[in-house]
């Protein structure tokens, strides 16, 4: 594995394989300034795991600044066995947050093209959702 980093980010690189760019995306997940060093340990982890093979998080000078941070779990569109493999990590480490009632929240896989294209909030529509993989009440796979 090797490590990168600049100002805003730390990547995590088990192959440096490019990706079909207009199929790249990532799962996400968001964490506070206390939590920089288990961001380190979960990308570290997820890619010398070989769960996926690229990951990032943000780095800790914009993270003290701005006080959130997110993770990035890099993925291919189609592949689905990296897709089931991360959403079984996710789910193990308790990183998916569930609504009031107990249900799991259907977090979207956002494309690179997306950011890319600055596309947030009512601009943002996800090709894939947590949905497609496992049942929100219960958490048990459908694919």
């Amino acid at each position: 594995m090797e490590i990168k980093e600049n100002i805003s980010w730390k990547y995590y690189l088990g192959s440096l394989d490019e990706f079909d760019t207009e199929n790249i995306g990532k799962w996400m997940y968001f964490f506070d300034k206390n939590g920089f060093e288990y961001a380190e340990t979960v990308c570290s982890e997820v890619v010398k795991e070989k769960i996926v093979s690229q990951a990032k998080h943000t780095n800790i000078e914009p993270l003290t600044h701005r006080g959130t941070g997110v993770i990035c779990f890099y993925v291919g569109l189609n592949d689905i066995q990296t897709h089931k493999k991360i959403i079984t990590y996710l789910l193990k480490k308790d990183m998916i947050k569930k609504t009031k009632s107990g249900k799991y929240r259907n977090e979207a896989f956002k494309l690179d093209t997306d950011t890319k294209n600055n596309k947030y909030g009512k601009d943002f529509v996800a090709k894939i959702n947590l949905e497609k993989f496992i049942d929100l009440n219960t958490g048990e796979w459908i694919i």
